[in-house]
């Protein structure tokens, strides 16, 4: 979902770009964006802190430190979207990723836990 969203944001930026009107609708962009980071940072700290499953979640915090920079990106003025919108469909891929992870490596630990 968050991937085709940024998708969506990096097609309208470039037609935008192109019609030289958009600067309310990028700052719509950036709200909205600055919500859904938030979101999946507030989700992720709690899997990790309140889950039984958040110990396989982001173990290296890789995710965590690319959410705050997308952050302080989207805070810049003026926003680089270029690189806001890369590294934000990191984010998003790295959240996908991690899910498949995460239950990985949760089904090991059980399998392990199951032959002692």
């Amino acid at each position: 979902m968050l991937l085709s969203e940024l998708k969506k944001i990096r097609a309208d930026n470039t037609k935008e770009t192109r019609a030289g009107d958009g600067d309310a609708q990028r700052s719509q962009a950036a709200k909205e964006l600055v919500d859904a980071l938030n979101g999946l940072r507030e989700w992720l700290d709690y899997t990790i802190n309140y889950t039984t499953q958040g110990k396989f979640w982001d173990p290296s915090q890789q995710i965590r430190k690319q959410l705050d920079l997308c952050l302080k990106l989207l805070a810049a003025r003026p926003p680089d979207w270029d690189a806001i919108i890369a590294n934000a469909e990191w984010v998003g891929s790295m959240f996908e990723q991690e899910s498949d992870r995460a239950r990985r490596d949760e089904a090991a630990q059980r399998s392990r836990g199951l032959r002692r």
